[in-house]
């Protein structure tokens, strides 16, 4: 188990970008 682990998998991502893409991508989804 990683640290953060309770954290959702967006939160993880090596890219901030990604973070807010994934946002975006649920709020419009």
């Amino acid at each position: 188990v990683r640290e953060g682990g309770l954290e959702p998998p967006h939160l993880s991502a090596p890219d901030p970008k990604s973070c807010v893409i994934k946002s975006l991508d649920t709020q419009i989804a």
